[in-house]
């Protein structure tokens, strides 16, 4: 029995020492770090409707809004006061007053929730209905203006 116990207390001291001559005088901690990136794409860029009558409504097909950062983001939409012909955002058609929506919610210059919550590399559809300027209105020909879809941290 002293014997076992004899062996047990050896094996156990070289034990402690085998570990101690492993640890060195110092250890090195590796950080990794990635910045949160908020990025927005929409596809198509563009929506060409072409010629129509003052007043008439006319819907798109559907845009896509993808997230291209990597966190969760939340998407809005505006669109810009006026237009190179004077056309500003309003919530009907009027003169020089176009009507831009998306659902039933109208675009205007303030920002409106688009999308919420939508996951790195998730999109969210959707579509665009134009209403034109009423009868009367100073412009003619041809005109265009920016909505913007904007991206933020959820």
């Amino acid at each position: 029995m002293r014997r076992l116990l004899m062996l047990c207390l050896v094996v156990a001291a070289l034990l402690a020492l085998a570990s101690s001559a492993f640890a060195g005088p110092s250890a090195g901690i590796t950080v990794t770090v990635t910045l949160q990136s908020i990025s927005v794409g929409v596809s198509p860029g563009s929506w060409a409707i072409g010629v129509i009558t003052a007043g008439t409504l006319a819907t798109s097909s559907t845009f896509t809004a993808t997230n291209n950062g990597n966190v969760a983001e939340d998407f809005t939409i505006s669109t810009v006061a006026t237009s190179p012909d004077g056309w500003a955002p309003g919530g009907s058609s009027a003169v020089d007053q176009y009507w831009l929506q998306f659902g039933t919610t109208t675009i205007g210059t303030s920002p409106v929730a688009l999308a919420s919550n939508v996951a790195a590399s998730g999109n969210s559809t959707f579509s665009l209905k134009f209403t034109a300027p009423a009868t009367g209105s100073a412009a003619t020909g041809q005109d265009s203006f920016t909505v913007t879809v904007a991206a933020a941290a959820h």
